[in-house]
C-alpha cells in the first residue's frame, strides 16, 4: 500500500509542484493517507504507537519529496504568494497553467471552495484566519 500511495503522491507533486494534497476533491484518499502519515509521525515523535508503521528510510524518503509533516503556516506562505502575484499582475484570478498551477489549485481548491462552505454554513476545507 505504501508504495502505490507513495507512488500516487509523486504523481500529484508532479502536476500541482508540491506534495501538500488536500482530503478533498479528486484526491480525497491521497490526502487522508498523508493526514494519517502526518499523525503518525507525530505520535512517534511523541513515543506513542503510530496509525501507520513509517520507518526511518520511509521518512527520510518523504523528505527527499518535499514532504511536509506539518500543514501549520502553509495558509501564510500560500497567501504571501498570492499577494506577490497581485502585486506584478494586479488580480487574484490565478491560472492552473504555467508556473503558477500550484497556487491557482490552492486558490481554487482551498481558498474559494471553503469560502463557499462557509457562506453556506458547512464546514470549511481549512480556516481562512
Amino acid at each position: 500500500m505504501y508504495k502505490k500511495m507513495y507512488d500516487d503522491l509523486m504523481s500529484f507533486k508532479a502536476k500541482y509542484g508540491h506534495c501538500d494534497v488536500t482530503r478533498t476533491g479528486e484526491n480525497t484518499s491521497l490526502g487522508s493517507w498523508c493526514s494519517n502519515l502526518r499523525v503518525s509521525y507525530k505520535k512517534i515523535q511523541n513515543n506513542q504507537k503510530p496509525n501507520i508503521k513509517i520507518s526511518d528510510e520511509k521518512i527520510q524518503r518523504l523528505n527527499d519529496a518535499g514532504f511536509k509533516w506539518s500543514r501549520q503556516g502553509n495558509f501564510h506562505n500560500r497567501f504571501n504568494d498570492l499577494m506577490a502575484f497581485k502585486a506584478k499582475y494586479g488580480h487574484c484570478d490565478v491560472p492552473f497553467t504555467g508556473d503558477y498551477i500550484s497556487l491557482g489549485h490552492w486558490c481554487s481548491e482551498m481558498v474559494r471552495s471553503s469560502y463557499k462552505k462557509i457562506q453556506n454554513n458547512q464546514k470549511p476545507n481549512m480556516k481562512l484566519f
